[in-house]
């Protein structure tokens, strides 16, 4: 039961540190249409003529999708689904530190 709990928190913990990647790339959109580092992100803004919504719907569908396949995972192959969610959490939370510290 522990293990489960656990595991849904990490999968919290993904979604919010995606959320606010998202609230900041909207709030801060005329930057980021200038800044944008991702060059697939830059190529979909560029390919939307400037707009960022491209982008932004299918960084939140992409969230979506593997926080669905963990779940999946998890009812599966659970000694891969911890595998997969750890490195998920782990470069969420350097995301995070990077988008704190930029």
């Amino acid at each position: 039961m522990k293990s489960k709990i656990f595991f849904g928190l990490l999968l919290l913990v993904i979604g919010y540190i995606s959320a606010y990647d998202l609230y900041l790339a909207i709030s801060f959109s005329e930057e980021l249409i200038l800044n944008e580092q991702n060059p697939l992100g830059r190529y979909l803004i560029k390919v939307n003529n400037g707009n960022i919504a491209l982008f932004m719907g299918l960084k939140f569908a992409g969230t979506i999708t593997c926080l669905a396949i963990l779940v999946v995972l998890y009812q599966c192959k659970k000694s891969w689904a911890w595998i997969c969610i750890s490195a998920v959490v782990l470069i969420q939370m350097l995301l995070l530190l990077y988008l704190i510290s930029y």
